[in-house]
């Protein structure tokens, strides 16, 4: 059998296969990039809301929140948010150290502000490292 490239019917049928093949790709890439956008959404809310506790002094239910979405973040995929994520958990442990189980706390604490350190490093974020290392510092003075 000869295929001739000038049979307008074998170049419907390959063509037709290359653009549903084309057509499943763009469809796709746009699913997963939605799918992708609405997760991002839900996770910067249950932060946003963790910080608003944090600010309310509601301590103990923002560390829980912060403790879900360390499940979710990791800090090669998204390192602002997990950043964000360690360096509030060290000032919930350390408000949980002033009601119980001070040195504890304070360790913990300590923990989570070197773990924020390694993604705000004072090259590329000296604000933030400068405030972490400050944290760090008076948790630091309170185990003493």
């Amino acid at each position: 059998m000869i295929f001739d490239i000038n049979n307008p019917w074998l170049v419907g049928i390959i063509g037709g296969a290359i653009g549903a093949v084309l057509a499943g790709i763009i469809l796709y890439y746009l699913f997963e990039h939605r799918k992708q956008k609405i997760s991002k959404t839900i996770l910067m809310t249950f932060i946003n809301n963790a910080d608003k506790l944090l600010g309310k002094n509601m301590t103990q239910d923002a560390l829980k929140i912060y403790k879900d979405m360390l499940k979710v973040v990791s800090g090669k995929k998204e390192p602002g948010v997990y950043g964000h994520i360690k360096n509030n958990e060290g000032i919930c442990y350390c408000n949980l150290a002033i009601l119980l189980n001070k040195e504890e706390n304070l360790t913990k604490a300590i923990q989570a502000y070197e773990e924020a350190l390694k993604i705000y490093t004072v090259e590329k974020y000296p604000l933030f490292h400068k405030t972490i290392m400050s944290n760090m510092e008076k948790t630091r003075q309170g185990i003493r």
